[in-house]
């Protein structure tokens, strides 16, 4: 559907599950009164109905050869109360849309996803009636719910991982707290609205309007004298950990006027403590300046996953090529090698596409242990490392070792030279001249509002790293 010169895509859909929900719901007894909830249970969802969204992370659409960036994507339900609804269903029927897969259905159980292609376009291309069209899909969140007690002391020494499971199965994760400090919020506003690189984008009465506004919603949730306690943490390479008070938990819920506001802290240096990647976590809610030791929960935590693409129609290709091989996710591998860590290897298994991580000194030991060796002197998760690492030992041949060379400063060149903005090119060729390039090249692209560029260009290369290595090892993907 073309919206004077937005073209978009419009998807509805049909979840029976949720419909069976819903309808469970309605059902239940009308006179049970509800309690007024706290915000354990709010944040646990307990009651909240929802339906299946696979179309949201989306990064592009494929229309037979025809490839479309996406602008935005937005996911409602229709209903027969909105009059918006009705007239979009009636403008599709008087055009020809035919609804034999809707079959008949309340308007109150479809689902509508609209998705906004990049660019104008003054006419709707022309497509084949049998047309094929396939999602490639970003990355999405899952959460999980942990609910483990954890004390925080202020600027204390946390020299144990904490070791952690979800609720749904027994996996175990860890994570390595740095420090916990308070963060004096106001302080940090008025940093960040002070920095004169604003007057970039905004002029200065804009500016005091955005002050007078975030002050406003502050006041409310956060007073001055008052701090925000933020944990820095490493942890697996896809996962981030949210925490908060068990005060706050066991609450009920109190209601800003002027709505909620979200802060999000990164850390001052790229790793920590194991020299992996550092994070960040705020509690929002806050606690006295002089506060040593905070009450907290591990309440819940978030990992990235990489969604498979969509075909439609769906398109049915096996990922096996042989009895024992899988073919090779191009996308998946070439994430991995955006985030390789020094000191550690990593391998694909052959047999299920799966990458396999493990630090360098361990393989050594596991090459090294005697087969009656009981591990005495060994952590228990020191143990699970080893234990996996004697695995690989022996199923070696059905491993290979992922590409280690990743030159990314020749990556950063090959960029440079592909843009057509003198001043860009100029910045950038600055930018990576002597020590320190790699930094420099970061903020001068954020600077210079090209990221998305960048990180899409870099994203290809690595892709095509990936192709010629699967091409040079006999390996499909």
């Amino acid at each position: 559907m073309r919206y004077g010169q937005k073209l978009h895509l419009i998807i509805l859909e049909y979840d029976e599950v949720y419909c069976q929900k819903i309808e469970e719901m309605e059902l239940a007894d009308p006179c049970e009164v509800k309690k007024q909830e706290k915000n354990r249970s709010i944040l646990k969802g307990r009651g909240r109905i929802e339906a299946a969204q696979p179309f949201r992370p989306i990064k592009s659409v494929s229309i037979d050869e025809m490839e479309f960036e996406i602008n935005v994507t937005e996911n409602r339900p229709l209903s027969f109360k909105d009059g918006e609804s009705v007239l979009f269903l009636s403008e599709l029927l008087r055009n020809g849309w035919n609804p034999e897969d809707i079959d008949y259905q309340s308007i109150d159980m479809l689902l509508l996803t609209s998705i906004e292609f990049a660019g104008d376009f003054a006419v709707i291309p022309e497509f084949d009636d049998n047309v094929k069209l396939h999602f490639n899909m970003n990355k999405d969140n899952v959460s999980y719910l942990v609910e483990q007690t954890v004390t925080l002391t202020v600027n204390g020494e946390y020299p144990e991982k904490l070791w952690f499971k979800n609720k749904e199965d027994s996996e175990e994760h860890w994570a390595q707290i740095n420090r916990v400090y308070l963060l004096d919020i106001w302080a940090d506003m008025e940093k960040n609205l002070s920095d004169p690189k604003l007057l970039d984008h905004m002029n200065k009465e804009q500016i005091n309007e955005a002050r007078r506004n975030i002050e406003k919603s502050l006041i409310e949730v956060c007073p001055k004298g008052m701090y925000y306690p933020v944990i820095e943490y490493e942890s697996e390479d896809d996962i981030s950990l949210e925490f908060h008070t068990r005060e706050f938990l066991d609450s009920k819920p109190v209601h800003h006027e002027n709505g909620s506001i979200g802060f999000i802290i990164r850390p001052d240096k790229p790793t920590g403590i194991l020299g992996k990647k550092l994070k960040s976590a705020i509690i929002q809610e806050p606690v006295l300046g002089n506060t040593d030791i905070i009450e907290a929960e591990l309440f819940q935590y978030h990992r990235t996953v990489t969604l498979e693409d969509i075909n439609l129609p769906a398109v049915n290709t096996p990922k096996e090529i042989s009895k024992d091989y899988m073919k090779v996710n191009v996308k998946e591998v070439a994430e991995k090698l955006d985030m390789l860590f020094d000191g550690y290897l990593y391998f694909l298994d052959k047999r299920t596409g799966e990458i396999f991580e493990i630090e360098e000194g361990y393989l050594g030991i596991a090459e090294e242990i005697d087969e009656y060796d009981n591990f005495d002197g060994y952590r228990d998760w020191e143990k699970n490392i080893i234990q996996s690492a004697i695995k690989f030992f022996q199923e070696e041949m059905y491993y290979i070792s992922l590409p280690s060379k990743i030159h990314e400063y020749q990556i950063m060149e090959d960029f440079i030279d592909s843009l057509t903005n003198t001043s860009h090119i100029d910045r950038l060729e600055r930018a990576i001249t002597g020590k320190g390039a790699f930094r420099r090249f970061k903020d001068t692209i954020n600077y210079l509002g090209i990221e998305k560029k960048w990180y899409d260009f870099k994203r290809k290369a690595l892709e095509k790293i990936v192709i010629e290595w699967c091409n040079d090892n006999d390996l499909e993907y």
